[in-house]
């Protein structure tokens, strides 16, 4: 059975049934037509739907802004803007639930997406996709992952909090406050007022953090940051600059750093050019460039490509650096300096330790110590080997050994063990040393006093300025009679040569003895020794000889006595 209805005003009632609308190719509901409905009446229709729409695409069109599509992709489609006190997007069917894109609650929005009233807060349950900017004047929550791909102008910009549970991806220039995210990506700009990155940060550009900031697995081509900053980890390719403190957890890498309050590094810190720190605190510190620290304290390992300048007190563990210097107070667990240290204070060294070109007011070491040169003013303590390799000065040195392959000149010295030098060792002050070993030469500006019991002098030749020489210099008591001479040393199988004054006796003799230097007196041996005067011999008292061999002639007084064969004569 089939029903047309014509005119303008015809009207269809139907009591006590349904009206069903079957097989029609078309079914438009004009926009002032009218349904009136009775108690149990019900209209349907299995085809589309128009309301100020006379050719109706989806199951419903209301004009042409506003669609609801049973079988697309997309249930409810509004073109422009939805105007709506509150719109909840959960994760089930309920009351008042309203799903875009799937169940999860995930949120598309082609153009621009903006939300501002009531408390000014973005929940969604699911994530959220933008072609265009999203702006929220206060917090944003994103369980899942938040994507812009705004190609210009502003892609984020969140004025109090944004938290991401997954990533958050912003391919533009963002302004993001309060910022918690699993991971934070961006290809160009990203202010942050402040952040807590539990995963990863990879910015395009620079990043800009105006408060405390915690992130982790950061790369970025520069960072700045006017507050507190704390880095899981970090690879920054050109600058970072740090307002507040710097504290790295993980391994990072800064192209070049510079933080005016305190760097703490958990893990390695590593600065591929100029780099200025205040307050480091970290396990290792590597830098092939050029490291000013206001103040450090390394307590692993600290390498330098280039200059490590110091201005406070630090201390160091393992560091390697081409230059050291420090203006303050330095203490190193172990060092190695290829070209020259400066230390303005104390440089105290606690392990093995190499330093070229040491300048510094006071050395301490409690391990061994190795110095290319070194100039200390004031005092220099080792306490284990100081080796120096160079021309250095040194003031007060107290080690157990010394060992130097150059020239050293030492104010004073205290060497408990031993010291050994390749140069020359010049002393303005006092050397103590209880052994000493000199290579090359030995030069002693003031007097040279030994109060042992032994000298031994092993030289070719000994040149003595002094026409003077005093032997038993001790020889003072009186009641104690002390031979006081000389011994010449002849082979084995030779008796020595004395010659000495003979105390016991008070007689001065030369004679052929059995004694030597060891010995504290003088025996005579009973074989006689030859003795030769090339010269004139006088005697102004008598001389006494058991026998005299006479080849010349005799002088007794004014008169000469000669013998010739058996006679003699006078004359």
């Amino acid at each position: 059975m089939s029903v047309s209805l014509t005119g303008t005003s015809s009207n269809v009632q139907i009591n006590n049934g349904d009206l069903h609308v079957t097989n029609a190719t078309k079914k438009v509901i004009a926009p002032r037509g009218e349904f009136t409905g009775i108690d149990s009446i019900a209209l349907t229709t299995e085809s589309n739907v128009g309301l100020a729409n006379v050719a109706p695409i989806h199951t419903l069109d209301v004009g042409s802004k506003f669609s609801v599509d049973e079988t697309g992709a997309t249930t409810v489609r509004v073109r422009g803007l939805l105007h709506a006190d509150t719109i909840n997007f959960n994760t089930g069917a309920g009351e008042g639930a309203v799903f875009f894109a799937d169940a999860n609650g995930s949120l598309i929005a082609e153009d621009a997406l903006a939300y501002n009233a009531g408390t000014n807060v973005l929940t969604v349950a699911g994530g959220v996709v933008s072609n265009g900017a999203l702006d929220v004047n206060s917090t944003a929550d994103v369980s899942d992952t938040l994507t812009l791909s705004k190609a210009s102008g502003t892609g984020l910009s969140v004025t109090a909090g944004a938290t991401v549970g997954g990533a958050l991806g912003v391919s533009g220039v963002s302004t993001l406050a309060g910022v918690g995210a699993t991971t934070l990506s961006t290809s160009g700009a990203a202010t942050l007022a402040s952040a807590d990155v539990t995963a990863d940060a990879t910015v395009g550009g620079t990043l800009d953090v105006t408060g405390v900031t915690t992130l982790a697995g950061v790369g970025a081509t520069t960072i700045s940051t006017s507050g507190a900053a704390t880095l899981a980890s970090a690879d920054v390719t050109e600058d970072a600059t740090v307002g507040g403190t710097l504290a790295v957890t993980g391994v990072s890498t800064l192209a070049s750093a510079v933080v005016t309050a305190g760097a703490t590094v958990g893990g390695t810190l590593g600065v591929t050019g100029t780099t200025t720190l205040a307050d480091v605190g970290a396990t290792t510190l590597s830098t092939s460039g050029t490291a000013t620290l206001a103040s450090a304290a390394v307590t692993d390992g600290a390498t330098v490509g280039g200059t490590l300048a110091v201005t406070g007190v630090s201390t160091l563990a393992g560091v390697g650096a081409t230059t050291l210097s420090t203006s303050g107070a330095a203490t190193l667990a172990s060092a190695a300096v290829t070209a020259g240290a400066t230390v303005g204070g104390t440089l105290g060294v606690t392990g093995t330790t190499t330093l070229a070109a040491v300048g510094a007011t006071t050395l301490t070491t409690s391990g061994v110590a190795t110095l290319s040169s070194a100039a200390v003013t004031d005092g220099a303590t080792v306490g284990g080997t100081l080796g120096v390799t160079g021309v250095s000065t040194l003031a007060a040195v107290g080690a157990t050994t010394l060992s130097t392959s150059g020239a050293a000149t030492l104010a004073s010295a205290d060497v408990t063990a031993d010291a050994t030098v390749g140069g020359t060792l010049g002393v303005s002050g006092q050397l103590r040393a209880a052994s000493a070993l000199i290579d090359n030469n030995l030069q002693v500006n003031g007097n040279l006093i030994v109060d042992g019991e032994l000298t031994v002098l092993t030289t070719q030749n000994l040149v003595i300025q002094d026409p003077l020489i005093e032997l038993g210099n001790t020889n003072t008591d009186a009641g104690v009679f002390v031979d006081v001479g000389m011994v010449f040393r002849q082979p084995q199988a030779n008796s020595n040569v004395a010659v000495y004054y003979d105390a016991s006796d008070s007689k001065y003799r030369v004679c052929l003895t059995e004694n030597g230097a060891y010995d504290t007196s003088i025996t005579p041996s009973a074989d006689l020794i030859d003795m030769e005067v090339t010269g004139n011999m006088k005697a102004t008292a008598n001389v006494d000889a058991v026998n005299c061999n006479i080849s010349g002639s005799l002088s007794l007084g004014g008169s000469s006595l000669r013998i010739e064969g058996n006679s003699i004569i006078f004359g």
